[in-house]
């Protein structure tokens, strides 16, 4: 996948991500989470968390994938890993790191529901990584 090319990745999964963690802002608990910093206004903070997550996910995403010669088996491997490790990292950041770093309180209900939301975004996003792959498959297969 030419790298240019590769960038469609960040506003496909920012609307991606966006309307499908909409749900998530249905618990009080977490919307209230999402509130708090840095802006203090969930419909600032929630914009700006998927931007961070998205766009750190992407350019995980370019940094080994890049390195893949066109067309290699390795890199929907890596699409699935890195989706994986976001995913994983993400919520160990924000459910144990930040509540041990900052002054915020995370009940164990909270944690589930940030685990929940974690496991999400990687439902959300192996599937577009899936239709892309099988996109460009039907678009570039040679024969």
């Amino acid at each position: 996948m030419y790298s240019g090319n590769a960038l469609v990745l960040v506003p496909l999964l920012w609307v991606v991500v966006t309307v499908g963690w909409v749900p998530m802002l249905l618990s009080e608990r977490l919307r209230d989470l999402c509130g708090r910093w840095p802006t203090g206004r969930v419909v600032l903070n929630y914009p700006l968390f998927v931007t961070v997550v998205v766009g750190t996910h992407v350019l995980i995403f370019l940094a080994v994938g890049i390195r893949f010669p066109a067309g290699s088996p390795l890199l929907p491997a890596w699409a699935f890993g890195s989706t994986f490790l976001v995913t994983v990292v993400g919520w160990l950041i924000v459910a144990v790191v930040l509540p041990a770093t900052r002054d915020v309180s995370l009940p164990s209900n909270n944690r589930l529901l940030l685990a929940v939301g974690a496991v999400w975004y990687g439902v959300l996003v192996s599937i577009v990584f899936a239709v892309l792959a099988l996109l460009i498959f039907a678009l570039f297969f040679p024969g």
